[in-house]
């Protein structure tokens, strides 16, 4: 009977070891599968956390342009207000030019004897100041004017233009 015992036993015991491996081999089954999860849960934190920084820089990157683009809108504004002040002075240059030429050829055929240099010289301030006057007044000539520096202005931009001093957008 003992043999019976111990059989019955080691029966026991084999059938305990083996419930007892099932259930270590479940625990560990379900310890990788937590472990697993775990890993999961960190990659998508880590990819969370990568769009979140990509979506920033983005954000950044975005304000950044949006700084720059309105940097150059007021440099825009600058330029173009330079070049009506330009173009202002460029017609007042060719205005000034031309009363100065008229007044230059009236006064070239009073201009007979030295001894009337003073009378000359009055006359040419005096005709000088009713042509600016006239200038002033005469919207048809101011415009004809504006005209001409536009006419030059676009001739100059071309950059095949013989006017140029230098290539365009190089430094003066």
């Amino acid at each position: 009977m003992d043999l019976v015992k111990i059989a019955g036993q080691v029966s026991r015991d084999a059938d305990q070891s083996t419930s007892d491996l099932l259930k270590k081999n479940v625990q560990f089954a379900e310890g990788q599968a937590e472990l697993r999860k775990i890993e999961l849960d960190q990659q998508d934190e880590k990819r969370e956390r990568r769009s979140l920084r990509s979506e920033l820089e983005a954000i950044q990157y975005g304000q950044e342009k949006s700084r720059e683009v309105d940097a150059l809108k007021s440099e825009l504004r600058m330029l173009k207000h330079s070049n009506e002040v330009l173009r202002d002075i460029a017609a007042d240059v060719i205005l000034d030019r031309s009363s100065i030429r008229k007044a230059i050829e009236a006064l070239k055929s009073k201009w007979v004897e030295p001894s009337r240099f003073d009378e000359f010289n009055a006359d040419y301030v005096r005709m000088r100041a009713d042509e600016k006057q006239k200038i002033e007044g005469d919207d048809e000539q101011q415009a004809s004017a504006y005209r001409l520096v536009d006419d030059v202005l676009s001739g100059w931009s071309h950059p095949s233009s013989t006017r140029r001093r230098r290539p365009p957008g190089s430094a003066p």
